[in-house]
């Protein structure tokens, strides 16, 4: 009777074990998933902080086009302002001439 009651008692300590381990597996694999979360959200901010930067590459790239339009404007005006001085400067010249 008392080896039974012995033999029940180890198999109750044994079950406790086993449970305690599951629950101690369970709890390594919450805390593997919480970290699997948050490197898939570091990944996620990572990547719209670098579209947020090829954003502004392309805002400065399209600036800077903006900026080299705007300079070759003010090259052609500057070409024909000497254009019309250059035929303004003729005209007197050949007015000198005739008389």
């Amino acid at each position: 009777m008392f080896g039974i009651k012995l033999l029940l008692l180890l198999l109750l300590l044994l079950l406790l074990l086993l449970l305690l381990l599951l629950l101690l597996l369970l709890l390594l694999l919450l805390l593997l998933l919480l970290l699997l979360l948050l490197l898939l959200l570091l990944l996620l901010l990572l990547l719209l902080l670098l579209l947020l930067l090829l954003l502004l590459l392309l805002l400065l790239l399209l600036l800077l086009l903006l900026l080299l339009l705007l300079l070759l404007l003010l090259v052609l005006l500057l070409l024909l302002l000497l254009l019309l001085l250059l035929l303004l400067l003729l005209l007197l010249f050949l007015l000198l001439l005739l008389q």
